[in-house]
């Protein structure tokens, strides 16, 4: 987990594409970008409870969502996106996959570990 908490980027032709990690200062523009109609209707799909349970999440006060990594996106300087690392495998063993993860993608499949 650690290793997603750095800095990553990708370098475009023009500007570099760059994931940091959510921090408190970002959580105002996290909101009004789930205030806007196309993403509110894919991430509040349940409304306001929706809405209010993300904003929980990412400001995750008591912990509860340490395997969730929240990343803004930027283009350059500009932060022009949200992106969301979540550790599977520790939501496996903590059986909160279906109820934490599939809810917010369903439709995504959850990678498991063959038995070998």
């Amino acid at each position: 987990m650690e290793q997603m908490k750095r800095i990553n980027t990708i370098m475009t032709t023009k500007a570099p594409i760059t994931l940091r990690p959510l921090r408190g200062e970002d959580i105002p523009l996290f909101s009004q970008w789930l205030d806007k109609d196309y993403i509110y209707k894919r991430l509040c799909p349940d409304g306001e409870q929706h809405r209010e349970a993300w904003l929980n999440e990412v400001c995750n006060k008591d912990g509860k969502y340490d395997f969730l990594t929240h990343f803004i996106v930027y283009y350059g300087d500009k932060k022009i996106g949200y992106c969301l690392h979540a550790d599977c495998f520790f939501t496996k063993k903590r059986g909160t996959t279906s109820r934490v993860y599939m809810e917010r993608c369903p439709s995504r499949t959850i990678p498991t570990r063959s038995a070998t």
